[in-house]
């Protein structure tokens, strides 16, 4: 019997369960920050073509913090 591990880089993804209120089903998604909110967290040095990622929470549309 052999186990195969798998290597996640990056953050944790955040637990959904119960964090978009009444709404289900609720997934976590990664959405792309833009370039301007990354400066704004930075020293002022992310350039126009750079899209951060952070994990949010979802449901029908809607976005939620995890």
């Amino acid at each position: 019997q052999s186990i195969i591990w798998a290597y996640m880089t990056g953050p944790i993804p955040p637990s959904c369960v119960h964090k978009c209120r009444k709404c289900k089903p609720c997934k976590r998604v990664q959405v792309a920050v833009p370039p301007s909110m990354v400066a704004a967290f930075t020293s002022g040095a992310a350039t126009q073509d750079y899209y951060g990622v952070v994990w949010k929470c979802m449901c029908r549309g809607k976005l939620y913090k995890p």
